[in-house]
């Protein structure tokens, strides 16, 4: 193969590779807005906070976050974020997502994320039940 045959090749595949990247950045662009969480490798416990990022350039006038479909709060104002006191909700997964609402009222909703909730259940509730 000559010189000038190998250079058109890499070219060629370099072409193809440079496609299949943007194609599947296309496909999976970030989110308009997304939730972030403590990271904790035990799960969360106690009152965390969640927050919601939004993508550069979008104004949103709220954020309503929500607990397995249930609004736990809105902000008004960026940095978007509630309080989230978990001892609300039994221990185990939960999906948590945001709903932004844009100054003319449009909404854009963040992926749903799967936190695990583990709260220490408190001794002496425990042993007055398994008195009783």
């Amino acid at each position: 193969m000559s010189t000038q045959s190998r250079i058109v090749m890499t070219l060629a595949v370099t072409a193809v590779l440079m496609t299949i990247v943007v194609g599947v950045w296309a496909c999976h662009p970030r989110p308009p807005i997304w939730i972030e969480l403590p990271e904790r490798d035990n799960g969360l416990s106690g009152t965390v906070e969640i927050k919601a990022t939004v993508t550069d350039g979008l104004k949103l006038s709220s954020v309503e976050f929500f607990v397995d479909d249930e609004s736990i709060g809105t902000d008004k104002s960026e940095p978007f974020s509630v309080q989230w006191d978990t001892t609300t909700v039994d221990n185990g997964e939960h999906k948590v997502h945001a709903v932004g609402t844009k100054p003319d009222g449009e909404t854009v909703k963040s992926k749903t994320v799967t936190v695990v909730v583990d709260n220490e259940e408190d001794e002496t509730t425990s042993e007055s039940e398994s008195e009783a």
